[in-house]
């Protein structure tokens, strides 16, 4: 029923409420921290599952402060509780923090190194008892800018968020909560609602409890995770969502588009008709005869 989102450009938490539990659609702004005012960038926040305390994901000092919350759940009550860990020597670009549920256990992703870590708390949701475990996972063969890191609550599952694949890339943990153990199974896009994603939260135990959200549209998008339908009518392949296509897409003959085509790297056409806006944010070749009724550029 809340919702947290950090920012960069107010440099603090807002909390909404979901008069619907778990549906995004529903949320309301309530309140915005002042409290919280040890870092110039907050990158991400994590709760304890009690809603008294709270941790905050710094990226100017690259440090994870602790805060305490008069009132569970109610961020304008948060004050500093004067503990933190610096988590510079493993990443100086640190973007996204996740906890076991017990406590125990921290893990940190940064852009430096494209590189999941994995600390120890000794006293249990105390960050000033943490320390290195020296365990840590490359994501550099899926991801250059991985954003946020999520584990399955049986820490058997490691999802990371990539800002250049703008995806979210799954991983296998042959030992729970040893990131160290991760091989990595698929991928999702999520470039048709935000190109530019930097917060990922996913809720293991419910079906269509995955969030991601973006500076591009400032938005938060909610995802199923059941498996949708696929109609195919005679000489006709209709798909009444979005399809990716991981590797090549090739159409062997017209190709319609009566919306809006982006392309994020090179695009190259052939014959091609378009009736809606045609956008290339890099290169855009075109080999053949070209018609266009909307917009070109």
């Amino acid at each position: 029923t809340k919702m947290y989102v950090t920012g960069t450009s107010g440099d603090d938490v807002n909390e909404y409420t979901l008069g619907t539990a778990w549906d995004v659609s529903t949320a309301t702004f309530t309140a915005v921290s002042t409290g919280i005012t040890q870092d110039t960038a907050p990158n991400d926040l994590f709760f304890k599952d009690d809603g008294l305390t709270l941790f905050v994901l710094g990226g100017t000092n690259d440090t994870v402060y602790q805060y305490t919350l008069s009132v569970a759940w109610d961020i304008t009550t948060a004050t500093y509780a004067s503990k933190s860990f610096s988590v510079t020597t493993q990443d100086a670009t640190p973007t996204g923090m996740w906890f076991k549920p017990d406590g125990t256990t921290m893990y940190i992703t940064g852009t430096a190194n494209d590189t999941v870590y994995q600390y120890t708390l000794s006293t249990p949701w105390d960050i000033s008892t943490a320390s290195y475990a020296s365990i840590s996972f490359s994501v550099a063969g899926q991801e250059t800018s991985p954003q946020q890191v999520v584990l399955s609550a049986d820490g058997t599952k490691m999802w990371v968020l990539g800002n250049i694949g703008d995806d979210i890339n799954e991983y296998t943990l042959g030992t729970a909560w040893n990131i160290s153990t991760a091989t990595f199974v698929n991928n999702v896009f999520v470039g048709f609602q935000e190109i530019n994603p930097t917060g990922l939260f996913i809720d293991s135990t419910a079906a269509n409890r995955v969030y991601i959200c973006g500076s591009t549209t400032d938005g938060v998008y909610q995802y199923n995770t059941v498996t949708n339908t696929v109609d195919v009518t005679t000489d006709r392949f209709v798909v009444s969502g979005e399809a990716y296509a991981d590797g090549n897409l090739f159409v062997d003959e017209n190709l319609y588009v009566n919306g809006t085509i982006g392309a994020l790297s090179t695009a190259s056409f052939g014959t091609t008709s378009i009736s809606g806006t045609l956008t290339a944010t890099s290169n855009l070749t075109l080999s053949g005869t070209t018609t266009a009724t909307g917009n070109f550029g």
